[in-house]
């Protein structure tokens, strides 16, 4: 029955460099700050702790593991690589077999994140440690003849002889933002596919994606329950942009399967359900699983 708290005014600063937050966090002026690419060899020993300068200043290292998944969506709705069909299936497929997540997590990451072979990960109902994706093994001779199969053979396309292009849409705005980008670009490019970066400051970028002005994106989604229904949002089809949807993915089986699932108790039944709606978006691919963050 008491009154919120109350606050005259509450101050909200943007910093544009993530080595300036963590400089200020060094000085005393943030409470907490994440170890990152940067700061990494700074902050850990070799033996996984905190190094003796971070002990000194009195930091503590604390491990938090936050369900969420960092992948890359397609625009369903882009005349290239959206669509159905099998070509489309296949194109698709291709660059998610040139894609090597251990590389990324290895370099970006210092090797702690987990492999993802789909959205849904580990402590959720529907996660599989088991489970291999056919598409999320690192292969680039396999991709290149799925590539060969959707019509691009050496990534030049069999009607028009014409080089094909990829849109990869970013914020990329930081050193290490443009690493990763780079790297990306580099692994599809193995294909003979031409990658074109376009970074944008994050407001232009996320008007864009409410739009469906891109081809190929960077996604993060953290959980905000533990519940496959918080990741399986992102491709049910009436969430379209500029709903969670983002890809606008759109499979009447998929959205049948997810509404029949999402009010299903944790069990047998529904996990039967869950692989078959892992299985429907595996073969669409509209989605590349990275990794979990650990």
């Amino acid at each position: 029955g008491k009154p919120m708290p109350r606050t005259d005014r509450i101050v909200y600063t943007v910093l544009r460099e993530g080595v300036t937050s963590w400089n200020r966090f060094l000085q005393g002026y943030e409470d907490i700050w994440a170890v990152t690419q940067t700061n990494y060899q700074q902050v850990v020993s070799g033996q996984g702790r905190l190094t003796p300068e971070m002990m000194r200043m009195g930091i503590r290292l604390q491990r938090v593991f936050t369900p969420n998944i960092n992948s890359f969506f397609f625009n369903m709705s882009d005349p290239v690589f959206g669509g159905y069909t099998p070509d489309r299936r296949k194109l698709r497929q291709a660059i998610s077999l040139a894609i090597d997540s251990r590389a990324l997590i290895d370099l970006f990451s210092q090797g702690n994140a987990e492999e993802a072979q789909f959205i849904i990960p580990p402590g959720v109902p529907g996660y599989e440690r088991s489970y291999r994706n056919p598409y999320r093994q690192y292969n680039i001779v396999k991709a290149r003849q799925f590539l060969t199969a959707a019509g691009y053979p050496d990534g030049v396309e069999t009607k028009t002889g014409e080089r094909l292009t990829l849109y990869y849409d970013n914020s990329a705005l930081d050193a290490a933002g443009r690493q990763y980008v780079a790297l990306v670009s580099r692994q599809i490019e193995e294909l003979g596919i031409k990658v074109v970066s376009r970074s944008w400051r994050s407001t232009i970028m996320r008007d864009r994606m409410d739009k469906g002005q891109w081809q190929f994106v960077a996604h993060l989604w953290i959980a905000d329950y533990p519940d496959p229904e918080d990741f399986l949002i992102l491709l049910y089809g009436p969430n379209r942009r500029p709903g969670p949807n983002e890809s606008a993915y759109a499979n009447p089986t998929y959205d049948r399967l997810f509404e029949q699932m999402r009010s299903m108790d944790d069990g047998t039944a529904r996990l039967g359900i869950l692989r078959r709606i892992r299985a429907l978006v595996v073969e669409d691919c509209p989605v590349i699983a990275i990794r979990h963050d650990m």
